[in-house]
């Protein structure tokens, strides 16, 4: 908890919480675990069976914690990997309240795009890939999210 009071622009919830008001606020344990809980939700789900050698790179422009890279293998699970090493079919940057209202349907991704608030970098051949994954992404991403709050509740007031 200390370490999310650190930058000073959090306060206190009515119930003592400490209060998260944007993604780029997260703690980094927080949001190492909610990219597992990700790849976890994601795995031999049908789009990833479907998409099978592809890969994806998440990194967030604002908060400090290394690159997420997405890896689905022959049978459709997901595997995570931290760091940004291995060159990936597509790699998204953002910051993380872009990528929060994206992965939550409150922002378009074709407009963040192309206003440049993401930047995406890959395989345009593979983009079919990419876009068959997404619904999984989407779905993990708003279960990875409740159980987020559900876990990290008690320490945490999530407004946003």
């Amino acid at each position: 908890m200390a370490r999310a009071m650190r930058s000073g622009r959090h306060g206190a919830s009515a119930h003592g919480a400490v209060l998260i008001r944007s993604a780029a606020e997260l703690p980094p344990d927080v949001i190492d675990a909610f990219v597992r809980e990700m790849a976890r939700r994601m795995s031999r789900t049908s789009e990833a069976r479907a998409c099978a050698g592809l890969s994806f790179t998440f990194i967030s422009c604002d908060v400090d914690v290394p690159p997420a890279r997405y890896d689905v293998d022959a049978h459709g699970v997901v595997r995570v990997r931290r760091g940004g090493e291995l060159p990936a079919t597509f790699t998204f940057a953002a910051d993380a309240q872009t990528f929060d209202n994206v992965l939550r349907g409150r922002s378009s991704a074709m407009v963040a795009l192309l206003r440049r608030h993401i930047r995406l970098h890959g395989s345009f051949r593979r983009v079919s890939a990419l876009l068959r994954m997404m619904p999984a992404v989407y779905a993990a991403y708003a279960q990875a999210r409740e159980r987020m709050v559900e876990r990290y509740g008690e320490l945490y007031d999530f407004a946003f």
